[in-house]
Formats: structure tokens, C-alpha cells, sequence
């Protein structure tokens, strides 16, 4: 439903680890994000739900997964 998410979040990633994985510092952005993003899919879930109602809820059952297939 949110998949758009993932390409986000991994270049989040990648921007991050020239800066090697000694220190958490260079992270943060992508933490931050990450934490944004998964909060503001429960949101948008939230809302879509109210305004489509059962379309949304059958919608749902088709598409289990919210932002990456097979895993969340």
C-alpha cells in the first residue's frame, strides 16, 4: 500500500554508508525517517479507512502488506 516508501528509505541508507558504521551520528537521518515513515503509513491507513469504508477494507485483504511484501 505504501511502497513507494522503500526506494526513500534505502537511499536514506545508502547516502549514509560512505560514512563507514563506526559512529551512529551519520544514521540518524535514516532512523528518524524510518521511524516518520512506518508512523505516517498507520496514519495514512487511518485515514483512507474513514473515507473509502469497506472499498478500503477489501482493498486491505488484496494488498496485505503495508509497505514491503513478505516482510511488513
Amino acid at each position: 500500500r505504501h511502497f513507494h516508501y522503500v526506494p526513500e528509505l534505502t537511499l536514506a541508507f545508502l547516502w549514509t554508508c560512505p560514512c563507514g558504521f563506526h559512529y551512529i551520528l551519520p544514521y540518524i537521518y535514516f532512523i528518524f525517517l524510518y521511524i516518520l515513515l512506518i508512523h505516517r503509513s498507520h496514519r495514512d491507513d487511518q485515514k483512507c479507512r474513514l473515507k473509502y469504508g469497506v472499498a478500503w477494507d477489501k482493498y486491505c485483504q488484496l494488498v496485505r502488506w503495508k509497505i514491503c511484501p513478505g516482510i511488513y
